[in-house]
């Protein structure tokens, strides 16, 4: 089931993601004190041990324990990795640019998608 919040977030400060977070618990009828996990990335404003979302879910829910995300973690290092090889940033910065070009346009996008699906 998707959840289409309409949420604003004006802002990536701890407090007013961690309202977020509770909005949508209580629009979905999800009560806070059935959660026995949480996962974010190390962000502090997500993951810090006083401020963070987490451990604001925390006080409400001590055993809403707090895993860092191994996705995002892979993620960075991935990331890092790859910009530790000249021919890897240059690899990269190549495909990041045609992405632009071919996003920054609708129907150059619908063209390449079009492309990419016919059986070669």
């Amino acid at each position: 089931m998707a959840y289409e919040n309409n949420l604003a977030y004006e802002n990536h400060g701890a407090q007013h993601l961690f309202d977020s977070v509770m909005k949508v618990l209580t629009d979905m009828d999800i009560d806070i004190n059935n959660c026995k996990s949480q996962s974010y990335d190390n962000a502090s404003n997500m993951a810090g041990v006083y401020t963070g979302v987490q451990a604001r879910l925390k006080e409400i829910n001590p055993f809403a324990d707090f895993v860092t995300c191994s996705a995002h973690s892979l993620h960075l290092v991935g990331s890092v990795s790859a910009e530790c090889s000249r021919e890897a940033i240059s690899f990269f910065g190549v495909l990041q640019g045609v992405y632009n070009f071919l996003s920054a346009s609708p129907q150059r996008w619908a063209q390449f998608i079009d492309n990419m699906n016919k059986k070669v």
